[in-house]
């Protein structure tokens, strides 16, 4: 499963995203809140006003679903991931398309 990090190899998992990031981090979280969450976004992996609004939703969603007590600020960042932020499973390190059975996993961090 590919989860956004600051460093793929270091084991770090505290990405911070928000307005005006790019790249393939961005579109990990799009995909995963459109499969996942149900967020009508693109995958187009520029983190611009759709996908603050898409995290925002996503934020308020699981807040509701397990009292996260997340900022609904529409940044993704190590509260939002702890938080039960869902992730579409791709298969393999060596592609970027998501499993086509839509499989989703959710990490709730004590």
């Amino acid at each position: 499963m590919r989860v956004p990090t600051i460093g793929w190899d270091t084991g770090a998992y505290n990405c911070d995203l928000g307005r005006g990031n790019f790249g393939d981090a961005v579109r990990v979280i799009q995909v995963s809140m459109r499969r996942c969450m149900g967020q009508n976004i693109a995958d187009d992996r520029d983190f611009g006003p759709k996908t603050q609004q898409a995290v925002r939703n996503v934020q308020a969603k699981l807040n509701e679903w397990y009292n996260a007590g997340l900022a609904v600020d529409g940044r993704y960042g190590p509260k939002t991931r702890q938080g039960g932020f869902p992730f579409a499973v791709f298969p393999t390190f060596a592609t970027w398309t998501p499993r086509e059975d839509g499989y989703c996993y959710y990490r709730i961090d004590p």
